[in-house]
């Protein structure tokens, strides 16, 4: 039986090319022995919709023997409320706050990076 993995992302599937260098590592690692089943959180940018894609991710996550979540911020942060052994993967920007640019971005990443450390404790 193959061991069986839950890949959380906020990749829109509707948007032509979104995150296609995480579906392309995700379909690399299709071989016999692991099954790989992507999972789209959705919109999360505020606090009722971490609500529920944390909750639907925790019905979805029973049947699966690993979560693999891609990214922190956001998805860190909602993939960690899962109840299965769970593993993160971060790419830089997740993890270090970059201090230039505009003031909005700025805000946006001391926030996603808040998220991410904050749900590194429960991976």
């Amino acid at each position: 039986m193959p061991l069986r993995v839950l890949w959380p992302h906020n990749f829109d599937p509707e948007k032509e090319n979104s995150g296609v260098f995480m579906h392309l590592l995700a379909d690399a690692f299709e071989i016999d022995d692991l099954y790989i089943q992507k999972h789209y959180l959705g919109n999360l940018r505020n606090p009722l919709s971490l609500l529920t894609a944390a909750r639907a991710l925790r019905k979805t996550a029973s049947s699966f023997d690993v979560v693999h979540a891609q990214f922190g911020s956001a998805c860190g942060l909602v993939s960690s409320a899962a109840d299965a052994p769970r593993v993160l993967s971060l790419r830089g920007s997740d993890f270090y706050f970059i201090r230039h640019g505009p003031v909005w971005p700025q805000a946006h990443g001391r926030l996603a990076n808040s998220m991410t450390l904050g749900s590194i404790g429960r991976y």
